[in-house]
């Protein structure tokens, strides 16, 4: 299993500890602290199915990307997970969404199954480093979580969205920590290989998801073949006396 570094995983307990030892009042207008809520599982015709406008469908080749890391550092999307053989990238809408959070501790625990089949996740959002670090650190995340500032992912898988101004308003209210300019994801995933989108899903319903049963069992069916490990050169037989 690939933990996250050390080093990352310090600073974001650092910034849940800041977090949690700050007043968090319910009211409105306050922020909240990080909440998470199962989402429903999404219709088995519907899986693996874009919205329409929505997403990039497979087949599309992956362009250059540089995001932010926890730390603040830049980091290219491809080089983010070294030695895995696909990535599948998770869209969320943020921190403050509570069904983003409820899929993001899902997928925390089919992690090691999804590594052993050589899929990395990667978790995606238009949050600031310091409060993708809180996600990470709160739902004990052992995958990259990355901030994606300039929104430049969002756009190149075509995932970028904005509520309307009532929704931004009846959010903020509700003490939801929405970016500034009110842009965020549509909940989607990429399984992306060599560069090239293999599967997609997009559904601008943020309570629906595809649960991690069903993507164990869907991704095995899109991965390309695993490279079998060279067998071991036979012993020579012993010489006869």
């Amino acid at each position: 299993m690939r933990s996250v570094p050390a080093a990352l995983a310090a600073l974001a307990a650092l910034v849940l500890a800041a977090f949690l030892a700050s007043p968090q009042p319910a009211h409105a207008g306050k922020t909240l602290a990080p909440r998470a809520k199962p989402s429903a599982t999404v219709d088995a015709a519907r899986l693996g199915v874009l919205a329409e406008g929505v997403g990039v469908p497979p087949g599309t080749e992956v362009p250059a990307l540089s995001l932010t890391s926890v730390d603040g550092s830049a980091v290219q999307l491809a080089e983010v997970t070294p030695g895995a053989s696909a990535q599948l990238l998770v869209f969320y809408r943020g921190g403050w969404c509570p069904y983003c959070n409820g899929q993001l501790r899902d997928l925390a625990g089919i992690h090691e199954q999804l590594a052993s089949q050589g899929v990395q996740l990667v978790a995606i959002s238009g949050d600031a480093p310091d409060k993708a670090a809180l996600s990470a650190a709160t739902w004990e995340l052992p995958f990259p979580v990355l901030a994606d500032l300039d929104l430049s992912a969002h756009r190149a898988f075509g995932v970028l969205t904005r509520p309307s101004e009532g929704t931004l308003t009846k959010y903020r209210t509700w003490g939801l920590d929405v970016r500034e300019d009110g842009h965020m994801a549509v909940p989607s995933l990429f399984l992306v290989v060599d560069g090239e989108v293999r599967w997609a899903h997009a559904d601008p319903d943020y309570k629906t998801r595809p649960s991690p049963e069903q993507l164990l069992e869907v991704l095995p069916t899109v991965l390309p073949p695993q490279v079998a490990p060279p067998a071991s050169a036979a012993s020579p037989e012993p010489s006869a006396p």
